[in-house]
């Protein structure tokens, strides 16, 4: 929900009910209702593939050791349902070749991957901790600390620059188009997470 300056507060983008860490459900919230409920493919029985990159490709290798496939990863509803299903189209070609309601059903490396072709960017690092967030005349200067180590970024215009692919996953696109993933949001530290809602 917005709050009086327009920004959302973090608690919104964190899953519902209480946001310790010892309180959350082993998995996060699964986003989206009605038909983005459908049974994801993969789940149950039949896991899901995996996707790996190739040269300037992206390669998702079916169930069970099944073939390898040239995909685009698209949101499923791009208008209306960005951060919920997304759907891997055949490269080239308008066949989709899986569809999942929530990315949460992947292993993290084809999270990651999925990820930064849905964003447009690389993903440098994970944010474990944010040190400050400068603003001066639109530009947000980040001073973080990765799982690499520290390091500086600059942000313009949060509001077209931060999306959330699944509740408690927030990625961050830099001016150069790098992004900067936390995830999961609940283990930033109270300092770090009063940084993150001045901007959000």
């Amino acid at each position: 929900m917005p709050n009086r300056s327009g920004r959302h507060h973090l608690a919104s983008i964190l899953p519902h009910g209480d946001e310790s860490p010892n309180n959350l459900p082993n998995d996060l919230a699964r986003s989206g209702s009605g038909d983005d409920a459908t049974p994801l493919p993969g789940l149950g029985d039949q896991p899901p593939g995996s996707l790996r990159r190739h040269g300037d490709q992206v390669l998702y290798q079916l169930p069970e050791g099944g073939e390898e496939v040239a995909v685009r990863v698209l949101w499923a509803r791009p208008l209306s349902g960005r951060g919920g299903a997304v759907s891997f189209l055949q490269a080239g070609k308008k066949h989709e070749v899986a569809y999942f309601s929530s990315l949460e059903a992947l292993s993290q490396d084809s999270q990651r991957i999925a990820l930064e072709e849905l964003s447009g960017g690389m993903i440098l690092a994970r944010i474990t901790s944010i040190r400050s967030i400068r603003m001066h005349f639109g530009n947000y200067y980040w001073d973080v600390v990765t799982e690499q180590g520290k390091t500086r970024f600059l942000l313009t215009s949060p509001e077209n620059n931060f999306f959330v692919p699944f509740p408690g996953c927030l990625i961050i696109r830099d001016v150069y188009g790098n992004c900067f993933e936390i995830n999961p949001l609940f283990a930033l530290d109270r300092s770090s997470r009063l940084e993150l809602d001045r901007v959000y």
